[in-house]
């Protein structure tokens, strides 16, 4: 009976969802490239990655990342409008294909960082700050209007 208990409990730690560890990964990886070792942070991030992938990868649902609610009903109702069955998960997912584009663009790697970049899009099509990153041409009034509200 004991031995079922483990598996279980092991089954649920498996959950990267539930795992706190990927947030610490995530912290560490946003240091990593902070402090110059971005190939680090690439192996930190892809932790991450390999763990969510491990997990759902192969769901029958589309699956979303969001940071919020809203972001999270807008992923919703835009997949129920294509007949879309779908889960939201936390932005964990996105979050480290988008650190790890950062750190990819710190080694030079320009286009893995592009398609990291579009990975966190695909996940967490919402999400304006990887939007951003990929379209700073969206974005460019938004940070003009902030830097009016500073002067």
């Amino acid at each position: 009976m004991l031995a079922a208990v483990d598996t279980v409990e092991s089954a649920a730690t498996d959950d990267p969802e539930k795992d706190p560890r990927m947030g610490d990964f995530l912290q560490e990886a946003r240091h990593l490239v902070d402090t110059r070792r971005a190939a680090a942070a690439v192996n930190m991030c892809d932790k991450v990655v390999a763990a969510y992938k491990a997990n759902y990868g192969n769901r029958r649902e589309k699956v979303f990342c969001a940071r919020a609610g809203p972001a999270s009903l807008g992923t919703l109702l835009s997949a129920a409008t294509k007949n879309q069955n779908a889960i939201v998960l936390s932005s964990t997912w996105a979050d480290a294909y988008f650190i790890k584009a950062y750190a990819l663009q710190e080694l030079g790697r320009l286009s893995e960082a592009k398609a990291s970049v579009q990975k966190a899009i695909a996940l967490a099509p919402f999400e304006s700050h990887y939007l951003c990153e990929a379209r700073p041409d969206l974005c460019a009034r938004k940070e003009l209007i902030e830097r009016e509200r500073t002067v």
